[in-house]
């Protein structure tokens, strides 16, 4: 006999409620689904290499991690712990994705009035709707290291850090040479 024409998909699909933090167990592990989950029902899809958890009343992907078989682990995305880290920004110390930035971003952070710290948060977040975490981390890294700015915006992170998604390797070493408009405005005075 031929062989079926589609894959069969292995998976075990699972109802599990989020804890306060946003977090689903399953098995004897926690997978961040993002603070918007935050003791709501969420739909576990169990595959042998990933755990997929989706939104129960229109199946549309939340989040995927690689499936942990150990004890008690945690497996979380730092993208989606910033995005509620955004939301409450005071946590900043606390958070538990504040090993996961560069040290000079984490410096960088800390020094920041509580203003700028929440601006700044929101823009990597909202850069990390586009982009991944790291390359966001990085392109702050560099925007930090490079312009010194007082906050961080979207606007500066999301086309860097798509570029270093993309492979490309960028880099804010050197500011475009604008001296030539300033020779031809001054000829035509």
């Amino acid at each position: 006999m031929p062989l079926p024409s589609h894959a069969f998909d292995a998976v075990s699909w699972h109802n599990r409620k989020a804890d306060k933090y946003g977090r689903v167990e399953f098995g004897s592990n926690h997978y961040q689904a993002g603070g918007r989950w935050q003791r709501r029902s969420v739909l576990v899809a169990a595959r042998w290499d990933r755990v997929t958890l989706h939104d129960p009343d229109d199946d549309t992907v939340i989040a995927v991690h690689p499936r942990a078989y150990g004890r008690a682990e945690s497996v979380r995305d730092p993208a989606l712990v910033v995005h509620q880290l955004a939301a409450k920004p005071r946590a900043w110390g606390e958070s538990e994705i504040r090993a996961d930035f560069p040290d000079i971003v984490r410096r960088w952070f800390d020094e920041r009035d509580p203003d700028d710290l929440a601006a700044s948060l929101k823009a990597v977040s909202a850069a990390c709707r586009d982009c991944s975490f790291d390359a966001v981390a990085k392109a702050a890294a560099a925007l930090i290291e490079t312009r010194k700015p007082e906050r961080l915006h979207a606007h500066q992170l999301t086309p860097h850090a798509r570029r270093l998604d993309q492979g490309q390797d960028t880099h804010y070493a050197h500011e475009p040479d604008l001296s030539v408009y300033d020779r031809f405005l001054d000829d035509h005075e």
